[in-house]
């Protein structure tokens, strides 16, 4: 998959996701981020799902974004939502799609951070080597 055919995938993938929720999706694709992760695009594809899918099942949003950028020796994935937010001190641990989120992320030797503000927003942040 050429970095364009991810670039392609990931608005796919929002506006699929729009269709079916009426969530208001924005795509913004670094040329460099999508390039470099050429050989991980099937992996990358089924994060930003996972992150998409929780914004609809879980943060009551009107509108969210799927950010994709080189930052450094990492390429960074972002879901960021007006949503409800919550509390990460407060919550009753990770459903499952944070649990596999996690378990993707990790095996690519990345990492997950989730911030969130009750009532606000929530962004989480995918870094992955690159």
């Amino acid at each position: 998959m050429a970095e364009r055919g991810l670039e392609e995938a990931l608005r796919a993938l929002a506006a699929e996701l729009e269709a079916a929720s009426g969530l208001e999706t924005e795509v913004d694709v670094e040329e460099e981020g999508a390039r470099e992760l050429t050989p991980l695009a099937a992996q990358v594809v089924q994060m930003a799902w996972e992150g998409l899918s929780n914004v609809v099942r879980h943060a009551q949003a009107q509108r969210c974004r799927l950010r994709l950028e080189g930052e450094g020796r990492t390429a960074v994935l972002m879901v960021e939502d007006d949503g409800v937010g919550f509390d990460p001190a407060r919550a009753r641990g990770e459903g499952q799609g944070l649990r596999n989120l996690r378990k993707r992320t990790e095996a690519l030797g990345g990492s997950v951070r989730i911030s969130s503000l009750p009532g606000k927003c929530t962004v989480v942040r995918i870094r992955i080597p690159r």
